[in-house]
């Protein structure tokens, strides 16, 4: 699963499971807020996985309580974007070289 595809699905459960809630979904102070239709908006402050990253802050009250999730699949309720809650994507591990920004010419 993708970590915009996770959002979206942690919007939907957010809202009690009813898709129809999501849209209208009036919490702003939420980091997952922008992207919360399952697309990237054109102007954004910031990436879904640092949306993601800040509402795992908010959840869990600090960065070690982040790293000490309890919602890892242990117990029956996952949480949709426990796999980006440091802010990474493990799919993504290994690529882009040398970890440097791309400059272009």
């Amino acid at each position: 699963m993708t970590p915009i595809k996770a959002l979206r699905k942690y919007c939907i459960w957010c809202c009690a499971g009813q898709i129809k809630q999501v849209d209208p979904c009036t919490t702003y102070g939420c980091p997952l807020h922008l992207f919360r239709h399952g697309k990237k908006p054109r102007n954004k402050p910031y990436t879904v996985l640092k949306a993601i990253r800040l509402r795992c802050l908010n959840c869990s009250d600090g960065f070690e309580n982040v790293k000490r999730c309890e919602f890892n699949g242990k117990i029956d309720d996952l949480c949709d974007l426990y796999t980006y809650r440091l802010g990474k994507n493990p799919a993504r591990t290994g690529v882009g070289g040398s970890g440097k920004p791309f400059k272009s010419k």
